[in-house]
C-alpha cells in the first residue's frame, strides 16, 4: 500500500480551471473522482469514498451495489388535511374541549 501523501496529488481541470485531487492506485493508474464515477456509472459520492477509502484497484472498481429500497410516498388527499379555520367545529374536538 502507497502511503497517503503518496497518492493524492493536484492538476488543474482543463475545463473548469479548478483544482482537482488525483489518487494513485497501487498499480500505478492515477484517477480522478469525476474519471472514477464515470467509469462506474455511480455518484460522485460513491466513487469519492471509495477512493477515500482504498488504494486497491480491485476494491475500488468492484461492482456497485444499488439499493432497491424505495421510500413509499404518502399522499394524503386534500379533503383530508387539518384546516385551522375550521378545526373547532369538528364535533370530537368540541367534546374534548367541553372539560
Amino acid at each position: 500500500m502507497i502511503s497517503k501523501k503518496e497518492v493524492r496529488e493536484f492538476k488543474k481541470d482543463p475545463k473548469t480551471g479548478k483544482k482537482v485531487m488525483v489518487f494513485t492506485l497501487d498499480d500505478g493508474q492515477k484517477l480522478t473522482v469525476a474519471e472514477l464515477c464515470i467509469k462506474l456509472k455511480c455518484t460522485m459520492a460513491c466513487s469519492r469514498a471509495r477512493l477515500n477509502k482504498t488504494s486497491d484497484p480491485e476494491k475500488i472498481f468492484s461492482k456497485v451495489r444499488v439499493s432497491n429500497q424505495k421510500r413509499d410516498t404518502v399522499f394524503v388527499a386534500r379533503e383530508h388535511l387539518f384546516n385551522p379555520r375550521t378545526w373547532c367545529e369538528d364535533p370530537l374536538v368540541k367534546l374534548m374541549l367541553k372539560k
